[in-house]
């Protein structure tokens, strides 16, 4: 216990204890003016609405209002992260075709203890109210791009093919369907295309859900026969000779996506024989297509040689 004692008078009476006294005091003390500083900030608060049941908003109103407070720094930290405020509109009724106005009281903001409200950039709240109404609205698709020529689209369908809306009855007048967001037709192959695409909900109503399973189902149309001119390629190590023919006509159609037609790049080649030395001969001409195309005929299939 004696060497304790001793060991903090000497902790006490060295020069090491006074710096680090120092240097606690002063940081307490930079603290308190710091945290006792005034300081100006606003701060973002979302607006939540109470209406009475049986009514919906045609139009709707502001979702977020920004407030202004003043105080020292310490305080800030009291003010409710993610704060919500509600806006009661309950005793509001149904007035045709006016607008009405709600002025954002004082107790309606969030009262912070220690700061000072300075301000906030919304006064006032228009709005119009109008019957609540639910309907089933059927979904169409957007559609961008060229499909390719090829293809065309044996059925289109979403599940669910229908989507439930709720909103002020006036808004429905005018609306008949609810569009997807848009579907590129130029990226689709043959088959069966699949995505989950989402609704292009209007901002003033409540859907039964946002996002739909999308089903395209492609095949490839009956081809076009199409015609291509080609030049043969003749391959020798040398031997002289003469072919009878210098080209040939392929008849063709395409079977794939990728279109094609007669932009497709074709080959022919006739090999002469090693042992060729002049005799009249019959050589077979070979093509090579790129994939997607299928070779119906072509003429001639073999070349006269001779030299």
């Amino acid at each position: 216990m004696s060497k304790l004692l001793r060991m903090i008078k000497s902790i006490l009476h060295s020069k090491s204890f006074d710096k680090i006294l120092a240097f606690l005091l002063s940081f307490f003390l930079w603290l308190f003016v710091v945290s006792g500083k005034s300081i100006t900030d606003k701060i973002s608060l979302k607006l939540d609405y109470k209406i009475p049941p049986d009514l919906a908003f045609v139009t709707s109103p502001p979702k977020f209002l920004k407030v202004r407070y003043q105080g020292p720094r310490a305080y800030w930290g009291k003010i409710p992260d993610g704060e919500n405020i509600e806006i009661d509109l309950s005793n509001f009724k149904k007035l045709r075709k006016k607008t009405q106005v709600y002025k954002i009281k004082r107790r309606d903001l969030p009262f912070v203890q220690g700061l000072n409200l300075v301000d906030h950039n919304l006064k006032k709240i228009e709005f119009s109210l109008d019957k609540k109404v639910k309907k089933s609205l059927p979904i169409k698709i957007k559609k961008m791009g060229t499909l390719n020529k090829i293809l065309t689209i044996d059925r289109v369908t979403t599940n669910p093919s229908k989507v439930t809306l709720e909103g002020a009855s006036s808004f429905f007048k005018n609306l008949t369907e609810i569009p997807t967001e848009w579907i590129d037709l130029s990226s689709l192959t043959e088959g069966s295309y699949q995505k989950k695409v989402k609704l292009n909900i209007p901002s003033n109503v409540t859907a039964s859900l946002e996002i739909v399973d999308l089903s395209i189902d492609l095949r490839v149309v009956d081809a076009e026969k199409l015609e291509k001119i080609i030049p043969i390629q003749f391959i020798s190590r040398g031997e002289s000779f003469k072919p009878k023919s210098l080209e040939i006509k392929v008849i063709y159609e395409q079977i794939g996506a990728g279109f094609l037609g007669e932009n497709a790049v074709m080959s022919a080649y006739v090999k002469i024989p090693e042992k060729f030395s002049g005799q009249k001969i019959l050589a077979p001409v070979k093509i090579e297509v790129p994939n997607g195309i299928k070779v119906i005929d072509y003429t001639p299939r073999r070349v006269e040689i001779f030299d």
